[in-house]
């Protein structure tokens, strides 16, 4: 829904917008009868994280496919989840001359995440367990990519209404 939000901000604003969601992205590919698409559509049934090389080849794709305009702003929704992915987004930008990743950490409480997850309704959400994987994944996996990012990192807290949720988003990049 942020996600959402701030592309339609950015865009109202006149900024060439490019989002990419990476959940979405890796439901496409497991509807594809490929090994990739086969390996993808277990670990979302298992409510597993996608492995570190199909993140980084989602990602590297994606940006190469999509990415037209130096100037167009990159919003990548949902990644990176580990270490490797924020490492080698930080270098791919590097590479294709473009300023360092500014992550946005919309700060949520694990109740609320489980509520969340429980009232969206996607099918790799409805099982309790899948949640509580999310959830033990989010401190072994997420937490060392928010320490990496140190400063540079922006922090909203995220718990409350959807309108001030995207106007502290707002405040946050600074428009």
């Amino acid at each position: 829904m942020q996600g959402e939000l701030l592309e339609k901000y950015l865009r109202e604003l006149g900024y060439a917008v490019l989002r990419l969601v990476m959940g979405d992205r890796g439901r496409q590919l497991a509807e594809q009868p490929t090994l990739i698409g086969r390996l993808t559509k277990e670990a979302l049934a298992r409510g597993d994280l996608f492995p570190t090389w199909l993140a980084l080849s989602i990602l590297v794709e994606s940006i190469e496919d999509l990415l037209k305009d130096k100037n167009q702003i990159l919003i990548i929704d949902g990644s990176p989840r580990r270490l490797p992915e924020a490492q080698l987004l930080d270098e791919l930008m590097n590479d294709i001359g473009r300023s360092p990743v500014v992550p946005i950490y919309l700060e949520v409480s694990e109740e609320e995440c489980r509520r969340r997850l429980q009232e969206r309704g996607r099918g790799d959400d409805q099982s309790l367990a899948n949640i509580e994987k999310r959830l033990s994944w989010f401190k072994t996996d997420v937490s060392p990519v928010l320490d990496y990012y140190g400063g540079r990192l922006l922090k909203v807290n995220g718990e409350e209404t959807i309108e001030i949720v995207h106007d502290s988003l707002k405040n946050a990049i600074g428009n």
